[in-house]
């Protein structure tokens, strides 16, 4: 664990501020080519170590609109013209990582820079919020995501491990019961596994996302993930890793260390008026049915307020970096499905062989995994690219399945809407951080 603090606080654009006697990796490059910050606490730090991020640190994702023909063959021509745009994109992936810096193959920024701002300046795009454009013969849009929280993820492995798919299954099932219209499903990994982290619940397990978050954000070649490749210099023909930045042992090092983050607690308040307030909002919370989606205990997991299903969250709060699709058994086949390709969830046309399986059709566009509340009043801004300020505001985004709540919401007295937002209150950060 200790190995993997000290990764995790490692500057990457510093690679002699290294304080350890061990070699990091087996001689690769280190940062780059492409990367979004150079440490890990360099965007999980709100809060604590391990916390979110604000906006200056969301990810911006290029994605391709395949929303304007359902024909195969027409998304398949837009996908290849996209990569007129960005070399990234291809019809196994609509959507890349448009990364802050780059690396050219002298350690140049300046050619990636200008690549990148050209890009930006012809999209329009505006922080924390999907901006459309239409080039010559296709659309394309720019998303963000935002940073989340890292505390209790090790709780949440646990969950997955001894009981989790069993409980999910038993939620899903509650939940079509729901008489608000709560309808969650299991997320999916792209191979069709079942997915537990990441804003569309697209990746399986901790240490894929710990390895996911490497590769991407850092540029950092890691064991099971290349690194990307700039995209003024791409290399399609590569089959093997370069030489590692990180070993096997230090990624699961890193992911030990993540692991043992501590929990979120709840902060009761002292004072006997406002230590009211929230309990009394806790209760609005449940009456208003936010609880069927922010599930308060999940299996031995208490306060965590979440089911951790993916849900319809209505089109305000769409992109087109999509959730993977669910899929039923009948009869096996070759179909066309939309296949994560940024790592965000995002997906292009990749012809599968599914055996015995078919895609559900949902709304991937708009589905979202529940975020666990726990340590949320520490962890503004929200929502998946953080264009809520405040829990007001991203409760008045809620749509789809979370209309009918947030529709009771609205109605709430000022008394009853003041006492839930004190009881969201008391969702802190750990108050013991033994990470510094």
């Amino acid at each position: 664990i200790d190995l993997g603090r000290r990764i995790f606080n490692h500057n990457w654009a510093r690679p002699e501020s290294w304080a350890g006697r061990e070699t990091l990796g087996t001689g690769g490059d280190g940062l780059g080519p492409l990367f979004n910050e150079v440490s890990c606490v360099a965007c999980h730090s709100q809060g604590g170590t391990g916390g979110s991020g604000d906006n200056n640190h969301n990810v911006q994702l290029l994605n391709v609109d395949l929303r304007s023909s359902p024909i195969i063959s027409i998304r398949a021509q837009a996908l290849d013209e996209a990569q007129t745009i960005h070399p990234g994109l291809s019809r196994s992936s609509s959507s890349v990582v448009l990364h802050n810096f780059g690396f050219g193959p002298q350690d140049d920024e300046y050619e990636y820079q200008q690549f990148r701002s050209n890009l930006l300046n012809r999209v329009e795009a505006m922080p924390a919020r999907s901006v459309s454009t239409t080039a010559p013969r296709f659309s394309f849009e720019l998303s963000q995501r935002s940073t989340p929280a890292l505390w209790g993820l090790g709780l949440i492995e646990s969950i997955r491990i001894d009981e989790g798919h069993k409980l999910r299954r038993e939620l899903v099932r509650l939940q079509g019961l729901s008489q608000r219209g709560v309808s969650g499903r299991t997320p999916r990994t792209p191979t069709g596994e079942q997915g537990w982290y990441g804003w569309r619940g697209h990746v399986e397990d901790l240490k894929g996302f710990v390895v996911s978050a490497c590769a991407v954000e850092l540029g950092l070649e890691v064991p099971q993930r290349f690194q990307p490749d700039n995209p003024l210099y791409p290399n399609p023909k590569r089959t093997r890793p370069l030489d590692l930045d990180l070993t096997s042992p230090q990624v699961t090092a890193l992911t030990a260390f993540i692991a043992q983050l501590p929990r979120p607690e709840r902060i009761i308040p002292s004072d006997p008026y406002n230590r009211q307030a929230a309990e009394y909002g806790e209760l609005v919370f449940h009456g208003i049915g936010c609880s069927e989606c922010h599930v308060k205990t999940l299996g031995s997991v208490v306060d965590i307020y979440s089911d951790l299903l993916l849900h319809d969250m209505g089109p305000r709060i769409s992109d087109q970096s999509p959730a993977n699709p669910d899929s039923t058994p009948p009869p096996s086949r070759t179909v066309s499905v939309r296949q994560g390709g940024s790592g965000y969830g995002g997906g292009g046309l990749m012809t599968v062989t599914v055996p015995g399986r078919k895609p559900v059709p949902t709304n991937v566009d708009q589905e979202w995994r529940t975020p666990p509340l726990w340590g949320s009043a520490d962890s503004a801004p929200y929502l998946h690219d953080g264009r809520a300020e405040t829990f007001h505001d991203a409760i008045e985004l809620h749509e789809g399945e979370a209309s009918a709540s947030a529709e009771e919401y609205r109605r709430l007295s000022d008394e009853q809407r003041s006492s839930l937002l004190s009881f969201l209150d008391t969702l802190r950060a750990p108050v013991t951080n033994n990470v510094e």
